[in-house]
């Protein structure tokens, strides 16, 4: 309430960014070869699937779908899909839906797999095949104390692949590296919420059943994931409604679900903060919420705002898009190892 220029928000906005990196440890200062390679296609008539695999550091592999609609002439817009806490990753039906959608409206899509998600397992032997940690929340948390005990977070390699993504899809011919977007929702709603501070090459943001306040989730009780907690937060921030600021005047909309156990009260207070610092840059319109009749998910709802969001942000078409039932993948098919994990093709990694 206190910033009533632009000026005084860009100090506070660089303030808050700076205070979130050192939090969780600062981003790699070298961007090293990706080294990509694609390991098989999926034609599905009007899109093609890549099966990409990518190093955002050297030796540590990320895997992710790559999907290309057919017909692409000029430089398309693009979306970044980063997920939630399924252990398929980029293979979970309801992930794989909206991804669907987002090809089909013209948006090249990349899905990637965060760590200990979908193909990349940290806590895999390869030489018995056994998950020693075979939930994804338990590995963040295992993995994430030994950064918390280092002052940092794990974080920072989930937001690091996704950048080491986003340098990948500005190589691509068929994007246009201008207009790259981004969704996800749940934990993919924080890796979402994270980037929008960390990444400015985002043009536009639908971050889903994540955005609320510190305070609401506190009076919730509830736990979060160790990647999902900042250190010194509530000195220094970010609060949610910074992660939505730190993307101002660019278009942002938050996904909400009504009956959601993150706090539909956070997320309609959290909007109304950055409404406040929106209008500093006359873009008042340019976030907004939308609030589905349902709990915690990705909901054919959530996705057909998000899709007419970008349609309408990162095309200049009409945002009239009407969802239908998806048909899926099963998740092997999309695998970009033979067995589905990164530590039994490169087990050194």
């Amino acid at each position: 309430a206190a910033l009533t220029t632009v000026a005084q928000f860009e100090a506070y906005r660089t303030s808050v960014r700076d205070a979130f990196l050192a939090a969780i440890g600062g981003l790699p200062a070298e961007k090293t070869p990706l080294n990509p390679q694609c390991t098989g296609t999926i034609d599905q008539t009007t899109y093609v699937i890549e099966k990409l695999v990518y190093e955002s550091l050297p030796d540590f592999y990320v895997t992710a779908a790559l999907y290309v609609p057919k017909g692409v002439t000029t430089p398309a817009p693009a979306i970044v899909f980063v997920h939630g806490h399924s252990d398929l990753g980029k293979s979970y039906p309801e992930y794989q839906a909206v991804c669907i959608d987002l090809a089909n409206n013209g948006f090249v899509v990349l899905a990637v797999d965060p760590p200990g998600q979908g193909e990349r397992k940290q806590y895999y032997d390869p030489a018995s095949g056994q998950l020693h940690l075979p939930q994804c929340t338990e590995e963040h948390t295992h993995s994430g104390l030994q950064f918390v005990v280092g002052g940092a977070s794990l974080a920072r390699h989930f937001i690091w692949d996704v950048i080491r993504g986003v340098d990948y899809l500005a190589t691509r011919p068929e994007v246009d590296a201008t207009r790259i977007g981004l969704t996800g929702n749940s934990g993919g709603g924080t890796q979402a919420s994270f980037l929008m501070m960390a990444e400015p090459r985002f043009a536009a943001a639908v971050p889903c059943t994540f955005i609320m306040t510190l305070a609401s989730y506190m009076q919730s009780g509830q736990p979060q994931d160790s990647e999902q907690v900042v250190r010194g937060c509530f000195v220094d921030g970010p609060d949610h409604d910074d992660y939505l600021t730190l993307m101002a005047p660019k278009p942002v909309l938050v996904g909400a679900a009504a009956y959601d156990f993150f706090p539909l009260e956070g997320a309609l207070e959290a909007v109304e903060r950055a409404k406040a610092i929106y209008r500093l840059y006359q873009a008042e319109n340019n976030v907004a919420i939308t609030i589905a009749d349902h709990g915690h998910a990705y909901s054919p709802q959530l996705r057909e705002a998000a899709v007419n969001w970008f349609r309408q942000h990162l095309m200049g078409a009409e945002p009239n898009y009407r969802t239908k039932e998806i048909a899926t993948l099963p998740p092997e098919a999309l695998w970009c190892t033979p067995k589905g994990y990164v530590l039994d093709q490169w087990p050194a990694s």
